[in-house]
């Protein structure tokens, strides 16, 4: 299953919903790969224990300064996670694919 970028306004909860979702399927056995480039390391540690992935199966990157748009920084990515694989989505934000 996909885990994808989400865009809407500041403030709107749009990371807080992206770890619970990505939380929710390490837990349903999914890998999930969880890139954060915005919100302080503390602060997505207190949301991280709240939120509870399954850990062998979630790889979070925090600050590491990818731009998701760039091909390089797109494999450099997926070369770290191991094992997945992007595509564009539908609504062309980028998503990393566990294979």
């Amino acid at each position: 299953m996909p885990v994808s970028g989400h865009g809407g306004p500041a403030e709107s909860g749009k990371s807080l919903w992206s770890l619970c979702e990505a939380a929710a399927l390490t837990r349903e056995g999914q890998t999930v790969v969880y890139v954060s480039q915005e919100n302080p390391l503390p602060e997505e540690a207190r949301r991280l224990d709240r939120v509870r992935p399954e850990w062998s199966r979630f790889r979070f990157f925090h600050d590491q300064g990818f731009d998701l748009l760039l091909p390089d920084h797109v494999a450099a990515l997926m070369e770290a996670a191991g094992g997945c694989r992007a595509r564009r989505a539908r609504h062309a934000e980028r998503v990393l694919e566990w294979r």
